[in-house]
């Protein structure tokens, strides 16, 4: 059974409810559908928050229904294909949805197996965290008050993620932390980041170099993190350019997973075949796909 709308939007994200609130505010509800299958929705960017224990988790969740705007169709389903040159887009379910314009906001994938032994050791050390999941953040500031010295850890994997800033947001929270709490002359804290900068925008890394050497951060570029030895408290990198392995001791270490974008939109002609691959490809300035004029792409994708 096919269903067609004027503007489908894949995705309840952030992203997706906004662009479906804003089209709907200018030209009204019916014929547009956000394909969504959750029935929660997260607002991500306050993980850091939670993490740092200035906000709850639960205040993030909120129910998905309430923010489907009035009038839009919500698909509570899956996209699993995309057909642009067919303007369609098929679904879990089986059914097939038409379009006329098309808006792709999944957001991204987070690979939680991708870095060695990190979904076991954020299940079972208390002193591995990461702020990347609605479960895990609350462990974050956790292990920030259990810390009583020692070497603490950042990381920054080798692939695109959402919030480029986070990895090292958290980090100057938790150092602040520390000299709240008279334990900053007990502490190493370093980062370990896949830029050579600690920002890929050179106006913003220049800023922030200061920041670093006046808080006594210690950055490592190039390096990625490859695996986890909880049992051990090492860390093993691979650094970059030169191939080589080091290991690196810690007693706490918030790791940021290795992310990808979606199958269907990787394995779609919406792709970019550019490294970093499979990620939508968009004009930078208007977010509209490269091949085809009536399909636009935004967040994390």
């Amino acid at each position: 059974m096919n269903e067609h709308f004027k503007i489908v939007i894949i995705g309840g994200g952030t992203g997706g409810i906004t662009v479906a609130a804003r089209l709907a505010n200018k030209i009204g509800g019916d014929g547009i559908a956000i394909i969504e299958p959750s029935d929660k929705h997260y607002y991500q960017p306050m993980w850091t928050l939670v993490g740092a224990g200035a906000a709850t988790a639960e205040s993030t969740e909120k129910n998905e229904a309430d923010y489907i705007p009035a009038g839009v169709s919500w698909l509570k389903d899956r996209a699993e294909k995309l057909n642009p040159k067919e303007n369609t887009v098929v679904l879990a379910s089986g059914k097939t949805v038409t379009y006329e314009a098309l808006v792709v906001a999944p957001g991204l994938v987070i690979e939680w197996d991708a870095i060695e032994g990190l979904t076991d050791a954020l299940k079972n050390d208390p002193r591995v965290v990461t702020n990347y999941s609605f479960e895990y953040a609350p462990k974050t500031w956790e292990a920030m008050q259990a810390f009583k010295g020692g070497n603490a850890i950042f990381t920054h994997p080798a692939t695109p993620i959402k919030c480029g800033g986070a990895p090292q947001k958290i980090m100057y929270l938790f150092e602040d932390y520390l000299r709240r709490n008279s334990l900053r002359d007990k502490a190493e804290v370093k980062a370990y980041f896949q830029g050579g900068s600690i920002f890929g925008i050179k106006e913003f890394g220049e800023a922030l170099q200061p920041i670093l050497k006046a808080r006594d951060i210690e950055f490592n570029g190039r390096y990625d993190l490859i695996k986890i030895d909880h049992e051990s408290s090492k860390a093993t990198f691979k650094h970059l350019d030169e191939g080589t392995e080091i290991e690196v001791d810690y007693d706490f270490i918030h790791a940021t997973p290795k992310m990808a974008p979606p199958a269907f939109v990787a394995e779609s002609p919406l792709a970019t075949t550019e490294a970093p691959t499979g990620w939508m490809d968009v004009d930078p300035y208007t977010l509209q796909s490269t091949q085809f004029k009536n399909v636009f792409g935004i967040g994390d994708v």
